[in-house]
């Protein structure tokens, strides 16, 4: 029973059949008060005090007083919050921005141990057979790459193959890269996420030669590379480069001129990209950059060949004592 209060000469007290009327109602047994558990939780700038912090307890005009409350803009608007709030909660948690992050990122490690185990697969064929892995030449024109490339090359075919022969449609993104190889010469890299029996998956389409570094040059090999499989360009919701200008540049960068083929992508900038960015203005706001420098600067001296070594008058020992020395300022 709930206590007993003398309200215009007649005792009253709270009633649970509320609770079926106003299912927002929170009752308080030691200050014999009700609140409004929405507006208490996630109150508004104009939040009557009533219902969030004082309590209401007349009895004789609690449905009076809660009808009132239950049809105000402020009360709805705590409502749709408090809901929001529950949807978060439910489903282990899916709607917590937190899991979702970890889960896009265990997605993320996942995939890329994917892509590495095809690496190491095609290494340990070569290796049981005890044949070699690169070939005389490995140049895009050359007939005989090696056995690591023509077996690499052998799975983007049939990773191809598996696009092409997937029902149609099928949405996909295109993610691209250049980088520079260990010999200094210019590639660009190509992969694409799509969507095959209701998974995402994301493979990698080639690595293409190139000497025009240019937002047309660049994208000329892209479209090379997409153009055997057939896509159907309205079916490409997104574009993923870095934050180069002749990348992201939405007059005449890659992703505006790729735009004209593909209309309904959308450019995003790579999070490993700004990533990047964000460590190094973290370091040079640290005032640690020298050592990041001086590392970066003395593993290039210790890839150059001995006759680039012989020019610059450096041998490798002297480089690792440059790069110990460095490391020693910094420590």
């Amino acid at each position: 029973a709930f206590p007993s209060t003398l309200i215009d000469g007649k005792y009253r007290s709270f009633n649970a059949r509320w609770y079926e009327r106003f299912n927002w109602i929170e009752y308080s047994q030691s200050k014999d008060l009700i609140f409004c558990k929405a507006c208490r939780h996630f109150p508004e700038q104009h939040t009557e005090a009533t219902f969030t912090k004082e309590g209401f307890k007349n009895w004789k005009r609690i449905g009076q007083v809660c009808e009132k409350h239950q049809t105000s803009k402020v009360h709805a608007s705590a409502l749709v919050k408090l809901l929001s709030y529950k949807q978060s909660h439910t489903n282990q948690g899916s709607g917590i921005v937190l899991n979702q992050m970890h889960r896009d990122s265990i997605s993320f490690i996942e995939r890329n141990r994917e892509h590495v185990k095809v690496v190491l697969d095609v290494v340990m064929q070569c290796a049981k057979m005890e044949i070699p892995l690169r070939g005389h030449r490995e140049t895009q024109e050359a007939l005989n790459k090696g056995n690591f490339l023509a077996l690499f090359e052998f799975i983007s075919k049939k990773t191809k193959t598996e696009m092409q022969e997937q029902p149609r449609p099928t949405y996909f993104a295109i993610l691209a890269d250049e980088f520079k190889d260990v010999s200094k010469r210019e590639l660009v890299a190509v992969c694409v996420r799509f969507i095959h029996c209701g998974t995402i998956k994301e493979h990698a389409l080639g690595f293409v030669k190139t000497a025009d570094l240019s937002a047309q040059g660049i994208s000329r090999r892209i479209l090379e590379i997409l153009e055997p499989l057939g896509l159907d360009p309205s079916l490409c919701v997104g574009f993923c480069f870095d934050g180069a200008s002749v990348m992201s540049g939405h007059r005449g960068g890659v992703q505006a001129i790729l735009k004209e083929t593909f209309p309904k992508a959308v450019y995003v900038h790579c999070n490993s990209h700004r990533l990047n960015l964000v460590l190094c203005a973290a370091a040079q706001a640290s005032g640690h950059e020298y050592f990041f420098h001086c590392h970066q600067s003395d593993t290039q001296l210790l890839h150059w060949g001995p006759e680039a070594r012989l020019v610059c008058g450096a041998s490798e020992g002297d480089a690792s004592r440059t790069l110990l020395q460095g490391a020693g300022k910094v420590m």
